[in-house]
This record gives C-alpha cells, structure tokens and sequence, in this order.
C-alpha cells in the first residue's frame, strides 16, 4: 500500500502543479492542528467512508451505495477533513480496460500502480472542492462522477484552465 500511496501523491503533485499549487505531505504519527498552518487539507483513505460524510450514493457506477470522496464542508464553510474510499476506488479502477485488456486480466503490480492513479484523482478532485467550492463541472477533474476511463487513462482528466494556485480560497 505504501507504493499505491506514494502513485497517488505523485498523481495529486501533477494535476495541482499546473494551476502553480505546491503540495506538502506528512504521514501519520506527524502531529498536527488542522487550523495551523492555515491551507492544511487532512486526506483520510478509508476501506468506505464514514457515516457522516452525508454523500449522495451514486449506483451508476456498477459501485452500489458507494461515493468515491468528499470534502467536509461545515455550515457551508470548508472544512480540512478530505475521505477518500478505497474499496469503491478499486471496485472503479478494476472496471476498466487499458490497451484493450481488462484491468483485471493485468499483472498485479500494473493494477496496484492503476489504483495509485485513481487514488491521486480522486484525491485532487476533493482538492478541487476544498479550493473552490461544492460545485460540479461538466468535463475535467471536476465532474460529478468518475467512470474507470476517468481514473486510468494516462491522461489526467484536466483542472479547469482558469484556475490557479493564488485563487484557492483554501490557501492563505
């Protein structure tokens, strides 16, 4: 898992450092205030996500009962808290199909650095909301729902083109 995490961040560091935002990363027992230093996102990778992220499921992804993340908004204000789900980003990334095989017929090692991609995706999207909001775009990173296509293709579904880093209202 350490290998699928370090995918992910190198996936998160590529899509953010085209709107010019650089990403620190610490990992656990670092201690840490989430209102100290300000801009610091808290990115939790859970097997499903918690109860109380209040996520409208979304079944038309062959993942029943299963959103890929969220961002904890409180009272309308951004919270530090990201939750990302394993389980459904694997059952996603599992689904889909590079140079016309199945994932599931790929080495174990191609599937693990898959998954790591899709981890980093769907972690940037959350990102995306932490930054500018709960909305939802068309095409790119910040659509709605992400399909096996959108989290494998050696493409990384693009950030809008107006953004950059010093717009992040999440930023100092």
């Amino acid at each position: 898992f350490p290998r699928t995490l370090d995918d992910a961040k190198g996936e998160v560091a590529k899509i953010w450092s085209m709107a010019g935002l650089r990403l620190t990363w610490t990992m656990p027992p670092t201690g840490f205030e989430i209102t100290d230093p300000p801009g610091t996102v808290v990115v939790i990778v859970r097997r499903a996500l918690s109860r109380h992220s209040a996520v409208q499921s979304d079944t038309s992804r062959g993942v029943p009962d299963a959103a890929l993340g969220w961002v904890l908004f409180d009272g309308g204000d951004r919270g530090g808290i990201v939750e990302v789900s394993i389980d459904a980003i694997t059952a996603v990334v599992m689904e889909g199909v590079l140079a016309n095989k199945s994932v599931l017929t790929l080495p174990r090692r191609t599937q693990k650095d898959l998954l790591g991609r899709g981890l980093g995706r769907v972690i940037a999207h959350e990102i995306g909301h932490w930054c500018k909001g709960r909305a939802h775009m068309r095409e790119g990173l910040m659509k709605a729902s992400f399909n096996a296509r959108d989290l494998i293709d050696w493409a990384a579904p693009p950030l809008p083109r107006r953004w950059r880093a010093g717009e992040c209202e999440g930023q100092p």
